[in-house]
């Protein structure tokens, strides 16, 4: 049954704003309710018991829509927004047909706000769902970016004074599922980028980055090598370890383990220092008789051919200093266990010289020129009345000679 003539009354009474005391049936059925005047059509419900407002749709009568006496809604199906758009059957909502330039799918305003939040994305892990709480996807591999935190000065999207804000006591936190398993960050895991991290830092005590590890870890460790060789190994109470390995059979080839390099520009200054790479070492420990090695360099050569293994090589320009050694006593060749002990430590502790120089070989094959020179006494030699006599002195030593007072005759010195 149609009741088509019931239309005008309906936008009628919905026009004047009043509701009146009409007796109808308690059903309507009609293919179509048009409003044909110039005020919106209104659709009330004045349930007095607080009904909710149902909007039915499907042969099988499910609730698509319903409106509450308060004016909460609830949308029983999926929606989709946009022309020709159409949410899966697994989905809650898709919007698409986003106009090609500067166009929006969601917008959330939080302008008049203080403590409200934008998006809440609740109930991820095994009290609500184990897949992730939020997925970005894109139909074109390496295009596109999945999330952007502000933009460049006067562009489109304006510069925020903070891009992540994040306060607490932890900022980032991963946990593996046990201890000692897992990959906190992994960077190029399947494609490898051309930087894994960049970091530019700046400021007062600025630094860029800071690794620490427990006893047995290792701070930071940098390798650069040919695909043949396998991973290194890591090498346990190590602050920093670079390591460099290559097959290339190019001549002049250069491979660097670890390179530190420093340059001071401008007009310079007074009392200034440039350290490329320091070495420090330092013990504290009580009753302590080990070792404290600032830099060690080692060389090994297995080659066949004309191959030279040097352990440490220092470059400057002439005139300048290549090596220095500003305090304690040097060593050069020899291995320090199979030593005598005297090499063990200085023997001029109480000496107010700096240091002592112990060479094992010395070959000078230009001017050799000695400054200072410290020798040992001797005691007085008396020599023999009138006989000639030849002394023997040991290496570096001051002779002494006592004269007879009827002559004495001194035929060579060994």
């Amino acid at each position: 049954m149609r009741f088509s003539h019931l239309t005008p009354l309906l936008v009628h009474l919905a026009t004047l704003g009043t509701v009146a005391q009409i007796a109808m049936a308690q059903a309507l059925s009609t293919s179509r309710i048009e409003n044909t005047s110039a005020y919106p059509l209104v659709i009330a419900n004045r349930s007095t018991n607080a009904l909710p407002l149902r909007i039915i749709s499907g042969a099988s009568n499910m609730s698509a829509l319903e409106i509450s006496a308060n004016g909460s809604t609830w949308l029983r199906g999926p929606v989709s927004l946009g022309i020709g758009i159409g949410a899966a059957t697994h989905e809650l909502m898709r919007i698409g047909s986003i106009a090609p330039i500067s166009g929006r799918g969601i917008t959330i305003s939080l302008d008049a706000t203080s403590t409200s939040t934008g998006l809440l994305i609740r109930d991820v892990g095994p009290s609500g769902s184990n897949d992730a709480g939020l997925v970005l996807l894109s139909q074109s591999n390496g295009t596109g970016t999945g999330i952007r935190i502000g933009g460049p000065n006067g562009s489109g999207r304006p510069t925020l004074g903070t891009g992540l804000d994040i306060t607490g006591g932890t900022g980032i936190r991963y946990n593996a599922l046990s201890a000692g398993n897992g990959v906190a960050l992994d960077i190029g895991g399947t494609t490898p980028p051309r930087r894994g991290i960049e970091i530019i830092a700046s400021g007062p005590q600025h630094a860029g980055i800071i690794a620490r590890a427990n006893t047995n870890g290792i701070g930071i460790l940098g390798v650069s090598q040919s695909s043949i060789y396998e991973s290194v190994p890591l090498a346990e109470r190590v602050g920093v370890r670079g390591h460099a390995a290559t097959n290339s059979g190019l001549a002049a080839d250069t491979i660097i383990g670890v390179m530190g390099s420093v340059t001071r520009g401008g007009s310079g200054s007074t009392q200034t220092t440039s350290i490329a790479m320091m070495g420090r070492a330092e013990s504290i420990g009580t009753n302590h008789a080990g070792t404290a090695v600032g830099v060690n360099g080692m060389a090994t050569s297995a080659a066949p051919g004309v191959a030279v293994a040097i352990g440490g090589v220092f470059t400057a320009d002439t005139g300048q200093f290549a090596l220095m050694a500003l305090g304690g006593d040097v060593l050069l060749g020899g291995v320090g266990p199979g030593l005598p002990q005297l090499f063990h430590a200085s023997t001029f502790r109480s000496s107010i010289t700096r240091n002592r120089t112990y060479v094992h070989h010395l070959n000078a094959s230009g001017l050799m020129r000695v400054t200072g020179l410290a020798i040992s006494a001797t005691p007085n030699m008396p020599l023999p009345p009138a006989i000639p006599t030849r002394i023997t002195i040991a290496a570096a030593s001051v002779i002494r000679l006592e004269g007879n007072a009827l002559g004495s005759v001194i035929s060579g010195i060994q």
